[in-house]
Order: C-alpha cells, then structure tokens, then sequence
C-alpha cells in the first residue's frame, strides 16, 4: 500500500544542519482530495501518483500545477532520506560514516513556506524533479537514488571516509575474461561456473559495451567541442533490447529471460566488487582495452614475473645500500629484512615490530621500511620492464607497422591499470587494521623473495 505521508511530510535541516521533518498541509489537503480514495481500495501505485503529478506540475496553466510540486518535493524528500539511512547501514560499520553527515549534503535548509520555492532554486531536489523522465522504465524514487549516486557533494563526503562506490556496470566495463577467471579461480568457482560467467562477460561486452563505448566517445567528443570536460555520469543499467540480446548471444539450453540476465549479471559484479579498490585512492573509469584473452593471460604472466624480478632487485639494493656505506650498517641491514619478514609475511602491525626489533616507535619502523616508496619503485620499474619486453616480442611477431602501433598501444594501456591494481591492494592491506595477513600479490612477492635469500 502506498505511504501517503511521504507526499506532504518535506525532510530537510534546521539552521544547526539536524534533520528536520515538516508537515506540508496545503500538500496534504490536495493530496488526499484526489488520491485518498484510489489509494485506500488499493486501485492505485506510485507511478500512477506520479504521473499525475507530473502532469499538473509541467502544466503552468493549471491551478494544481503548485501544490503537485510540493507533493513531488516532499516525495523526493523523503527518497533522499531513506537513502541516507541505507548508506549508513551499509558504510557505517567498516568506515564509520552516519547518516547525519549526509542530511546537510544532500537535503535542503527546511523553508519557513514552502510554497514560495521557484524553478529556478537549484536544489538537488529540484534537479531531481526536472530531470525526470516519466517515459523511462526507472521509477521516481530509483532515479533519486541515481542522482543522489552522481552528486559530487556526496562523493566527497564518501571519500573523506575512503569510500569510493563502483557501479556494477563500470565494474563489469572494465573487467576482461581473462581477470574474470583469475578472481574466480582465486575464490574456488568450479570450471563450468566460470566458463558460464566468462560467456555472460564476453556477451555483455559485445552487446553493452561496444554501445556505451560508443555513446560516451560521441558525448566526450561534443563536450570537447563546446569547451566542456569528460562526461563523469555514470553507466546506465542495460535496457530490456540490451539484455534481451544478450541472451539470444548465450549458448544455453534453454533462452534467459531479461530479468535472469541482469540478476546473473549484478552476480558477477558482487563477487568483482569483493576484490575491487573500494577505498579513495585513483580509480579510473577508463575501460580496460579489450585483448585475446591468451594474450592478456600471457602478459598477466608476465606481470608476475616481472613483479617478482623487479622486487627481489630493488630489495637488494635497499639492503646493499646499507652494507655499501663507508660504516656498513649491518644492523640496519639485518633490520630491514626482519621488519619486511614481520610486516608481510607474519601479519605483524607496525607497532608490533617497534617492540619485537626494540625501536622506539612505530614512527621509526616506518623510516626503516619505507613502505610506499618500495611499492613505487617497484610499480615504476615493473611497468618500464614490461613495456620494453612485451615491445620486443610484439616487433617479432608481428610485420604490419599499423597493427604493432594498435596492439603496441593496447597493450600499454592494459599494463598500467594491472599494475596500478596490484599496489593499491597492498596499499589496502596497509590501511585495513582488522587484516592480520597479508595475502596481496605484492605481499605474496615480497615473501618470495625473502625466502628466496634464505631468510
């Protein structure tokens, strides 16, 4: 049944930025002349409601078109705070984030009439309520959520907590098959389950991906033209045609409905989204070029190895640098190596090692080990390595100038986002005080090469 209130009761905050609700009465008058009796012999939906209202409210010449808006406003309202309590269920317990950082960023200062609010107020509220499309399949309350997703007011509060929110089509956007399958393996998914996942990707891409791809180079390219930036709107969901497509793409034995599809989707998603960056470090909406999957296997390989070859160098010269002064500086030598052992391979936090290696304070530790300067020398000399190796194989394997300068590009482009990966997981790790081990591949790396030196 309807929720009636939630057409004349406005949410908005006082002047010390609490969450405030007001009885609308004008709103609540109009409200239940037209609609109290449809809604009470369940005769009428939301949408119904709302597409009523819209009516009178894009109807300057009717009388009701005033008292509409303040039903539309007051419905948008409340959608806005029901979202602020659902991201506080979700982010609350792992990042400390409350809904009341939200209410003064996302609702309105509450007006002494609300009547009086024009057009052209530039409220998210009001932004909501004149961008709605009523012939789109998304309702009223879900486009809310949409924008409120997409207000830069709101990601900034989400990143001074180290939440950055990936759309599942961004997520699926940039993961290709062959990083699909790595994640699958990792967690334990049987071969036909991942072979499953993997055509559903392939024809998602095909389908989605070429579109929106296209789409968006069309939109940038406009926007470049009138001077404007890159379009930051995020992914849309698949529309029916999308999806039903999809399906007629997939080898099954029987054909999937669209609603089977996108639930089969938002699967792979959530299990991609447990071994995303969630956190506010450089997440990129570039897509990750499309490869042969053999050939991105084949540089993943190479990646690792280069990884490895790479840290085991650098974590030499750290030690020589130490053992090559005109004082050798054994002990701090030998340091380095416990504190790395401890660190990344026994889980120990950094306070921990202070007082296993008799330092006077995590501060100390942290100037032994330097941590993040390890993880970009590495990262920095791991990508050079690649690109200069993966330039020479492809130089013999390929005489067409045009398709080595294509693949050339490709490859380059796939290489960073990889291994820009790689560290922020490890950087994660760092941040994550719950995780007592360290299972990045960084870390896996690092341990390698310790045992590596016997030690």
């Amino acid at each position: 049944m309807v929720n009636q209130e939630n057409y004349w009761i406005l949410r908005g905050v006082n002047s010390f930025c609490q969450c405030q609700s007001q009885e609308v009465l004008a709103a609540k008058e109009f409200f239940l002349e037209y609609f109290d009796r449809q809604i009470q012999t369940d005769k009428i939906e939301h949408k119904e409601i709302h597409q009523q209202l819209f009516r009178w409210h894009c109807d300057e010449e009717t009388k009701e078109q005033v008292k509409a808006r303040l039903c539309l406003r007051c419905f948008v309202s409340n959608c806005i705070y029901q979202f602020c309590l659902n991201t506080e269920q979700k982010y609350q317990k792992t990042y400390g984030i409350s809904r009341n950082d939200l209410f003064p960023v996302l609702l309105e200062l509450i007006p002494p009439n609300p009547t009086t609010r024009s057009k052209s107020d530039d409220s998210l509220i009001n932004e909501i309520i004149y961008t709605y499309d009523l012939s789109k399949d998304a309702s009223l309350s879900t486009w809310t959520s949409i924008k409120v997703k997409g207000n830069k007011k709101y990601k900034i509060v989400l990143k001074f907590y180290g939440i950055v929110e990936l759309t599942d089509w961004l997520i699926l956007v940039k993961t290709t098959p062959g990083k699909l399958e790595r994640k699958l393996k990792q967690q334990g998914y049987s071969e036909y389950e991942i072979q499953e996942y993997e055509n559903l990707l392939a024809a998602f891409h095909r389908v989605y991906r070429t579109e929106i791809l296209a789409r968006r180079k069309e939109i940038n390219r406009q926007r470049q033209q009138e001077g404007r930036g890159k379009s930051t709107k995020p992914y849309p969901s698949p529309t029916n045609d999308q999806l039903q497509r999809i399906a007629e793409i997939l080898d099954t034995s029987r054909r999937l409905e669209s609603q089977e599809v996108l639930n089969k989707l938002k699967d792979i998603a959530d299990i991609l989204r447990n071994n995303t960056i969630s956190r506010s470090f450089a997440i990129t909406e570039q897509p990750t070029p499309n490869l042969d999957k053999q050939l991105e296997i084949a540089i993943y390989k190479q990646i690792e190895e280069s990884l490895k070859t790479v840290t085991c160098q650098i974590i030499e010269t750290k030690i020589d640098y130490f053992l090559k002064k005109k004082k050798p500086k054994i002990e701090k030598a030998n340091n380095l190596i416990l504190g790395l052992n401890l660190f990344y391979c026994q889980g120990y936090s950094m306070g921990e090692i202070a007082k296993e290696m008799e330092l006077s304070g995590q501060s100390q530790v942290s100037r032994l080990l330097k941590l993040k300067e390890l993880r970009e020398d590495v990262s920095r000399n791991a990508i050079a390595i690649l690109k200069k190796s993966l330039k020479e194989q492809l130089t013999q394997l390929l005489t067409a100038p045009e398709k080595l300068a294509i693949l050339d590009t490709k490859i380059q482009d796939f290489i960073e986002p990889e291994m820009q990966e790689i560290i922020q997981e490890a950087e994660i790790e760092i941040f994550d005080s719950k995780n007592k081990t360290r299972n990045s591949l960084f870390a896996r790396t690092v341990c390698q090469c310790l045992q590596q030196r016997g030690t």
